[in-house]
């Protein structure tokens, strides 16, 4: 689940996941010219995509009360 959600939100929301995207919005359009921004886009999808499996079993092991699993002490 969210790995899904992280992929809706990344292309509805981009302003809130990638750097200057209010300043830069045009460079970010035109990745062929722009070939670093598009590596840049493809790491934080990737990195949102990781966060999302992450938080995603993190909330499955607190769903099953798996302390163990959710606290690291």
């Amino acid at each position: 689940m969210g790995y899904f959600l992280s992929g809706y939100l990344f292309p509805k929301y981009p302003e809130i996941f990638l750097p200057l995207y209010s300043k830069l919005n045009a460079q970010y359009h035109d990745l062929e010219t722009y070939t670093n921004l598009r590596r840049l886009l493809g790491d934080n999808e990737s990195a949102l995509r990781h966060l999302g499996f992450y938080l995603g079993f993190l909330l499955f092991e607190i769903g099953r009360r798996d302390w163990k699993n959710v606290c690291s002490f």
